[in-house]
């Protein structure tokens, strides 16, 4: 079955189970990087609103061996999980004032996402692009969130420079700043995963060898998007004085980044390389945030770009 069948077929399937109030649209939606995707929305009658799940990674599933039948039934439970009861009232979203403290910016990648921003108001940033979005936190939408677009700037009659300082302060206070050793992390994630210490002492030999390259993660409290969290230049600037070194920042994705202090002076090129091979063999395309790094200077106060 090509993918093309298999998506009208799940999608009639699901539907069906669902049962008459619904229907299904099939659609192709644009992700971060250029992205091309193919969503399945299933909507009860008289609401606008629905959960999409992408068909690619059912379709490889499928491929991999995984029933129809099972497919079709986990798509089901996540409909019925992420569906909308209370269908909320979104009138608010023509109104800037009533929204000023719900946007936010993350950063992407500005060569990757050239068409997208054609749409879309952003600001450059090196060789990122940070852009704006409305989180809406009310309800079953506690994590959902709108892009800001051109046209809804315009219906604003505002720009680009209002959005972005409200987006700073709104999204550094309520998405937070968390700045770890790699170690903290790493176990965090142990714990959360059930790996337990001989395993992970396993899978990681190297952790305690004499000679090692310090390393922290700099994120937001959720890990998502986090990477924006570059854009506090005061954040950076404690932590160099604290580290009493000039700092390289490694987008190890749209998500979190990698700050080493150079205090062991780190080869620039040999970290690109790093950053590059972890974006072909370890990241979706749609995490990759850029294939540079960034150098924060201690003693000039600012971040400059570092390009291969």
């Amino acid at each position: 079955m090509i993918f093309s069948e298999f998506c009208d077929y799940v999608a009639e399937h699901v539907t069906k189970l669902m049962g008459e109030d619904y229907t299904y649209s099939v659609m192709n939606v644009n992700k971060n990087n250029g992205l091309k995707l193919t969503g399945l929305s299933v909507r009860k009658a008289g609401c606008s609103i629905s959960p999409t799940f992408y068909l690619e990674d059912y379709y490889k599933q499928y491929r991999e061996g995984t029933s129809l039948s099972d497919i079709i039934a986990n798509l089901v439970k996540g409909f019925e999980l992420y569906s909308v009861e209370d269908e909320p009232d979104l009138d608010f979203l023509n109104d800037y004032d009533r929204i000023s403290g719900k946007v936010m910016f993350k950063v992407v990648n500005y060569e990757r996402n050239e068409e997208f921003l054609k749409t879309v108001p952003f600001k450059r940033f090196i060789d990122l692009a940070i852009v704006f979005y409305i989180r809406i936190d009310t309800g079953a939408f506690s994590t959902g969130s709108v892009v800001i677009t051109n046209e809804m700037l315009k219906r604003w009659n505002t720009d680009a420079e209002r959005l972005y300082e409200d987006a700073y302060t709104n999204t550094r206070e309520k998405l937070g700043i968390r700045l770890e050793n790699i170690e903290a992390v790493l176990d965090e994630f142990m714990k959360k995963s059930g790996i337990s210490e001989d395993e992970y002492d396993r899978l990681m030999p190297d952790r305690s060898c004499e000679y090692s390259i310090p390393m922290y993660v700099l994120s937001n409290d959720s890990r998502y998007f986090g990477a924006s969290c570059m854009l506090y230049d005061e954040v950076l600037d404690d932590f160099s004085h604290k580290m009493g070194s000039d700092l390289f920042i490694l987008p190890s994705s749209v998500h979190e980044l990698i700050i080493i202090p150079d205090i062991n002076h780190e080869d620039p090129d040999h970290l690109i390389d790093i950053v590059r091979d972890v974006n072909v063999t370890q990241l979706e395309p749609v995490e990759i945030l850029s294939d540079n790094i960034y150098r924060y200077s201690l003693n000039e106060g600012c971040l400059e770009g570092l390009f291969a």
